[in-house]
């Protein structure tokens, strides 16, 4: 729900993601402390989810989910849709990269 509420909001706001990099590039350690809030909500979700461990291993995977999100929706096809991104981004997240490929192997 995340992932999907983050792609719906910058979907046809791309600028606005621009903006907020900008800012986080410019202002230093209070920019910082704000992205640290995100970051902080999402490993928390990650921990209720029992995912990604604790501590170092899970504030980077945070990062890396948030890190995601901000490619989809600066690199997405014309064609995509929210949620079919969202689906996708959280299957890579979860499964890895050859998650897909490693399934239609075994099943073959």
């Amino acid at each position: 729900m995340i992932v999907v509420s983050l792609l719906r909001f910058f979907w046809k706001r791309p600028h606005l993601l621009t903006i907020i990099q900008r800012y986080e590039a410019a202002n230093g350690r209070r920019a910082q402390l704000r992205r640290q809030r995100v970051v902080r909500a999402i490993e928390d979700v990650l921990g209720r989810q029992r995912i990604g461990g604790s501590g170092a291993e899970r504030h980077l995977l945070a990062a890396f989910l948030l890190g995601m999100a901000r490619a989809a929706i600066l690199e997405h096809a014309p064609g995509d849709r929210p949620q079919t991104v969202a689906r996708r981004l959280v299957e890579t997240f979860l499964h890895g990269v050859g998650s897909k490929v490693r399934a239609q192997r075994g099943a073959a």
